[in-house]
């Protein structure tokens, strides 16, 4: 089926509806399947200043951060397969951390040049 936004509601968001008699067949050689349950051996392949767990998890604080400086990690690739609600939650801690870090810079920045 095809889907179109449509008139934004009471909040303002435009939701996709169905285009009536839309409806089509796709024909493919092979489906791939990708369901991420497992973290991506590349990123402690090539990154090799994260830190990882013995699952290949990035091990982060509490708030999110990683062993490398300015970087930020959450959701699966910390917690494993986990429910999307945790990968979101990990996620607004991660921008908090991320907003306090950036403003904190800029109000260094402001004493320096104070």
């Amino acid at each position: 089926m095809r889907y179109e936004l449509g008139e934004p509601d009471e909040s303002g968001k435009r939701r996709p509806i169905v285009i009536p008699n839309s409806e089509f067949i796709l024909n493919v050689n092979k489906v791939i399947v990708e369901i991420g349950n497992g973290s991506n051996p590349f990123i402690s392949q090539t990154t090799l200043q994260i830190s990882v767990n013995k699952w290949g998890n990035i091990i982060v604080d509490e708030t999110q951060k990683t062993s490398v400086d300015k970087i930020f990690a959450g959701g699966d690739i910390v917690l494993g397969a986990a429910t999307v609600i945790l990968a979101m939650g990990e996620g607004r801690r991660a921008a908090a951390a991320i907003n306090k870090m950036l403003a904190e810079e800029i109000e260094k920045e402001k004493a320096v040049t104070n």
